[in-house]
């Protein structure tokens, strides 16, 4: 039996991944909304709630934008049972990697992966990514818009150091 996973872009991971600010903006609306029905919208309410909605946003935007620019059109294929995988570009240039040929792998996500809570205090505490280095020295990032659990993706490669770093804002340029 071949235990083999494939993994791109999908709308369905663009959702999931969005799905805090989603909820955030939602409430946000909903409360302004009470509030107007009440009579009780004024100026500084406004002015908060738009605040607090472009804190919710705009990190979430830059970090959807950046993730979705470092996979866009591209696919992993992982084939557990042949310990190797298949990665295929933006330029559509394909790669089959045995896991031999692998010198580490770092993955970046918010503090609260580490700990398995299911607390989420921020919209953006969602997004994570990994770095697969190749003993040749290519670097291969992978997010979570291409696997929704990106430690989930590493955690099917054996034999390779993982090594898992925390950023509240896991930015690709940062880390």
């Amino acid at each position: 039996m071949r235990l083999s996973m494939k993994y791109k872009i999908s709308l369905g991971n663009h959702l999931r991944v969005l799905d805090l600010l989603i909820f955030n903006l939602v409430g946000i609306i909903g409360f302004g909304w009470y509030q107007a029905t009440q009579n009780n919208l004024d100026d500084s309410l406004i002015d908060g709630l738009i605040v607090f909605a472009l804190i919710s946003f705009l990190p979430v935007l830059y970090l959807h934008i950046e993730y979705y620019y470092y996979n866009r059109g591209t696919e992993l294929e992982i084939d557990a049972y042949d310990k190797k995988f298949i990665y295929t570009d933006k330029t559509g240039t394909t790669e089959t990697y045995s896991f031999d040929d692998l010198s580490k792998i770092i993955v970046y996500m918010p503090p609260h992966f580490h700990s398995n809570t299911m607390f989420i205090r921020i919209p953006f505490d969602t997004y994570r990514y990994a770095k697969i280095y190749t003993k040749s020295g290519k670097e291969i990032i992978i997010t979570c818009l291409m696997a929704r659990k990106v430690q989930d993706l590493i955690g099917s490669i054996r034999g390779v150091p993982v090594e898992k770093k925390k950023r509240i804002f896991a930015s690709i340029l940062i880390g």
